[in-house]
């Protein structure tokens, strides 16, 4: 199975020289990126101890693709396909929904 991540097209460029990194990583090292996600979502994000984590889905068509790119957080935005062996690393985590939703069900 294939999974996915999108991300605004400019930062390709970081993504080719560092690998995909979780925004913490990025901010910690001086990394000029555009980020998809919200300042609130990355807020809850810290508060939830996921800041580190990068967020991956089983369809290309998720609906926060277009919310971030219509709230202008991004300005275009690209489907990268991740290997499904990130699944079998310990230290992944999985979610039913938004991981920093209430409903939100992630194993531990």
């Amino acid at each position: 199975m294939t999974l996915y991540h999108f991300t605004d097209s400019r930062n390709l460029p970081s993504i080719r020289k560092y690998g995909l990194l979780s925004w913490k990583r990025l901010v910690q090292r001086n990394i000029m990126h555009w980020p998809a996600s919200s300042e609130d979502s990355r807020k809850l994000d810290a508060r939830l101890n996921l800041e580190d984590y990068i967020r991956l889905c089983t369809r290309r068509e998720h609906p926060m693709a277009i919310r971030a790119l219509h709230e202008g957080r991004i300005k275009n935005y690209v489907w990268l396909e991740i290997n499904d062996a990130v699944t079998r690393w310990t230290a992944t985590l999985y979610s039913n929904d938004n991981a920093v939703a209430k409903r939100a069900i992630i194993n531990t």
